[in-house]
Order: C-alpha cells, then sequence, then structure tokens
C-alpha cells in the first residue's frame, strides 16, 4: 500500500492508486480547483465542471473517487477553501506542500451486471432476507422501520414505533402502484423526497439514488427503458435544483447506472445468482452515515415497483 513519504524538501508525494471513471475525465478537462470538505475518511474537491470529487483515504471505489491510501490513517493536512492545480501527472496543492501523482492510474468502472437475473420470487426472497439482517443490525433507524413497514416484516419491536420520515407516505403509495408505468406519479413523489433531510446528502436524496441506480443498472429486468429515460431527466434535473451538489451528482450517476462499489455488489447480489455476503451489507452500511441505509430502501421500492410491473 503506498504512504506518503516525507522528501528532503518537507512536501508530501502520494500516487492515486485507482480514480473513477468521471473523476478521471474532469482531472483530465480542467486545470484547477478547491477543497469544500474534509473529513476522516477522505477530501472533497471541487472543480470547474458539475461534477465534484473525493480523495478517499479508503480502499472503496466508485466513479467520483480518487483513492489515495495512507498509512496510519493520518489524514492530508489540505484546508478548506484552499486551491489546487491539475497537470497531466499530477494534483498539486501548493498551500499544504502535497503533490498526488495521478500518471498512468487504474480507472475504474463498475463491470457490466450479470444478464442472469434471478426470477421475482427469488429476488424477493433475497430482499426480505437481507432486510431482516438490516432490522438485526439497525433496529433504531428510521430508514429500518419504513423497509419494515414496505415489507410486510413482522417486527414487534420495529413496528411499534412507525417511521418518522416526512416522504413515508408517498413511498407507501407508491408501493402499491405500478410506478414505473406511472410516470407522472413516480416523478412527483421522487422529487418530493429530494433535499429532505440533513447532511451533504440527505435521507430523502440516498433513497432516490437508490431507485434510480437499481432501475438503472437492472433496467432490463425492473422497467421499461422508453419510460426510464424521461424519469431519470426530470429526477436529475430536479435534483440539481433542489439539494447539495454532492447529492445530485450521485443522483445523476445513479442514473447512469453508476456508484460506489459497495452499494452495486449488494444490488447485484439481490438480483443475481452470485449471492452478497453479510460483509458486504456491512461494508454498504458503513457508507456514510446512514447513506447506506437509506439507499437499500431505494432498492426495495424499485424491486416492489418491478414487481408490480406487467
Amino acid at each position: 500500500m503506498t504512504s506518503p513519504e516525507t522528501q528532503p524538501d518537507s512536501r508530501i508525494y502520494l500516487k492515486a492508486q485507482t480514480i473513477g471513471g468521471l473523476a478521471h475525465e474532469s482531472l483530465r478537462k480542467y486545470p484547477s480547483g478547491t477543497i469544500f470538505g474534509t473529513t476522516s475518511r477522505g477530501v472533497f474537491i471541487r472543480m470547474e465542471g458539475k461534477f465534484l470529487g473525493f480523495i478517499s483515504y479508503e480502499e472503496f471505489r466508485g466513479p467520483l473517487t480518487i483513492n489515495v491510501p495512507l498509512r496510519g490513517g493520518i489524514p492530508l493536512p489540505l484546508e478548506i477553501g484552499s486551491s489546487f492545480q491539475i497537470t497531466a501527472n499530477q494534483i498539486n496543492f501548493q498551500q499544504a506542500g502535497c503533490m498526488i501523482s495521478i500518471k498512468n492510474p487504474a480507472v475504474w468502472r463498475p463491470p457490466d451486471p450479470s444478464m442472469n437475473a434471478l426470477p421475482a420470487s427469488r429476488r424477493h426472497e433475497r430482499l426480505i432476507s437481507t432486510a431482516d439482517y438490516l432490522l438485526s443490525k439497525r433496529a433504531n433507524s428510521d430508514s429500518v422501520r419504513l423497509l419494515a413497514e414496505l415489507l410486510d416484516l413482522s417486527n414487534p419491536i420495529i413496528l411499534s414505533s412507525p417511521s418518522r420520515l416526512t416522504h413515508s407516505t408517498d413511498i407507501h403509495r407508491l408501493k402499491n402502484a405500478n410506478t414505473i408505468s406511472d410516470q407522472l406519479v413516480t416523478t412527483a413523489s421522487m422529487s418530493r423526497w429530494l433535499g429532505s433531510g440533513p447532511g451533504l446528502t440527505p435521507s430523502g436524496d440516498d433513497l432516490v439514488l437508490g431507485v434510480l441506480l437499481a432501475l438503472n443498472r437492472w433496467k432490463s429486468v425492473l422497467c421499461r427503458e422508453q419510460n426510464l429515460n424521461l424519469l431519470n431527466l426530470e429526477i436529475v434535473e430536479a435534483a440539481y435544483r433542489k439539494t447539495t451538489t454532492l447529492s445530485a451528482n450521485l443522483i445523476e450517476c445513479a442514473s447512469l447506472g453508476l456508484a460506489d462499489e459497495r452499494l452495486i455488489r449488494v444490488l447485484d447480489g439481490l438480483m443475481s445468482e452470485q449471492q452478497g455476503s453479510q460483509a458486504q451489507i456491512d461494508e454498504m452500511l458503513d457508507w456514510g452515515d446512514s447513506s447506506g441505509m437509506d439507499v437499500f430502501v431505494g432498492f426495495a421500492i424499485a424491486f416492489l415497483a418491478g414487481e408490480n410491473h406487467p
């Protein structure tokens, strides 16, 4: 694993191990950017185009992620608002004395989904079994309560306290409708979820992400493509009007069938013959504070819509 090396001039030199496809396109196109967020897991960067980037200290890959692993977990000394320059070979954070090599990186794009999709009955069984596991892991989560209600799971501890999510009424209405065919209902309902909740990626946005990712990655199984194109366009446009740029970016990625690999692994494990593991589900739950759980509720909505679809 590559780690920071302090050179005689005290600058920090790193090498990007993997760069997501959309992040790679932005790095090749734009000459500079700024830092707009820092966390213990990485750094959010803004370039001149519409897509943001995330310099991640973790191994998990995504369309907007630049993987730069650090030994010992010591964050880079980068400050919000500081600028950086981009060349063909490196990202230069001059103020912090840090440079990241982007010469000949591995460019990551998710593999095409297996075409061996399970029958609807077996997909539903996997959805239920995974939901049961999530109930055991996150019993106090509003999203878990909503998931239990959606899937009619009999759990007295969960169901004694109904979900307080403001978009739960819309979601219950969609549960019982042929939602992919009813374009107006689907778009209006999903648009209302956007921006609902705190944080850089509010819970309502993560639900939308989950729905769009499932429908677009497995569109030949879950929906009609001609309806999906319009849904994608309208929801992505609404996201850029109504929520954070980061959420809108992730929603647009989902409309392209792209997402962090933790989400894709769980989705593909529900849909295909190659079943996912509990470890992969736990990794999904670790995607953000509650975002992974919210995305899974979106998967469930898409599955239910797909089951209703003739």
